[in-house]
């Protein structure tokens, strides 16, 4: 089966407009302002570094927390790996989480590899 990898870090203070610009200047990449009702403002990447990449608000006015058993973090940054071969994904996810780990105030919650039927994988 395919697997899929996802990465999640959390920081406790700041705003994520000012988080995707630190990430903009550490990774080179840039991000697309977006909003949704579901995860209110946040920040979008696609491309060779990550297939979905995310900086939002843990806290969603009308919806809650996004992220409940972590409600000590203000902002969540996720990113997603699932296109490629195996190793192409392992090696971005790789890549990724030791960039994120070295940016100071980002602290890693989550790192999981998840086998998925093809069916998932396409939806994604």
């Amino acid at each position: 089966m395919p697997q899929s990898f996802t990465l999640l870090f959390g920081a406790k203070n700041g705003d994520a407009e000012s988080l995707s610009d630190e990430l903009r200047a550490q990774l080179g990449i840039t991000f697309e302002p977006r909003s949704s009702m579901y995860l209110g403002d946040y920040y979008h990447y696609e491309g060779p570094l990550a297939d979905k990449f995310s900086v939002r608000e843990n806290f969603v006015p009308g919806f809650g927390l996004a992220e409940s058993d972590h409600r000590e973090y203000q902002l969540l940054v996720y990113a997603y790996f699932f296109s490629g071969t195996e190793d192409e994904r392992a090696d971005k996810f790789l890549l990724m989480r030791d960039k994120l780990l070295a940016i100071e105030g980002l602290e890693l919650i989550r790192d999981a590899s998840l086998e998925t039927d093809d069916d998932e994988e396409e939806d994604s």
